[in-house]
């Protein structure tokens, strides 16, 4: 098996070999070839059924190499919170969590079925479109619209000044 180390994991590696062997009494040492070479390491990114999604958004501009921080991880934040100020609207926020909340809800039965390529895409950011939602949701609030027309909510406190004779 070939197994990309670096010099200080090579070294490690060798000792934690030799501790072994000397360890059980074996006669016969070890083998551990390094060979030189530019190739990185492969990374290994885990992802839970939430994660996947947002980390398959980041996936698409570029999978972080061997030791780098992983964006997916602010991506579940910023990537939600950026939509939301896009697209803040209680109306469509709560059509958008009606959808999510369908897919959530019914994931055992989807999962195990075959699905159209458009739906199989949004029932794989189940868990996007579900905070894109709540979140749009509640800056639609802030902007004070439902479907682009305003709420009246919060009337405003601006007065136009009493004209003066001056």
């Amino acid at each position: 098996n070939l197994i990309l180390l670096t010099a200080p994991e090579a070294w490690e590696l060798r000792q934690t070999l030799r501790r072994a062997a000397a360890k059980v009494g074996g006669e016969a040492s070890t083998v551990l070839n390094q060979i030189p070479t530019e190739d990185s390491p492969p990374t290994l990114l885990r992802t839970t059924k939430f994660t996947a999604g947002f980390q398959a958004l980041v996936d698409t501009y570029g999978v972080p190499r061997y030791r780098e921080v992983n964006p997916g991880a602010f991506a579940v934040v910023l990537f939600p919170f950026l939509f939301a100020i896009m697209f803040g609207d209680v109306g469509h926020g709560l059509l958008l969590l009606l959808v999510a909340l369908y897919f959530i809800v019914n994931e055992a039965r989807l999962s195990r079925s075959k699905l159209d390529d458009i739906v199989a895409m949004m029932f794989g950011g189940r868990y996007v479109l579900l905070l894109n939602a709540l979140f749009a949701i509640y800056v639609g609030f802030i902007y004070n619209e439902a479907f682009s027309v305003p709420m009246g909510l919060f009337p405003s406190t601006w007065h136009q000044p009493a004209a003066t004779d001056g």
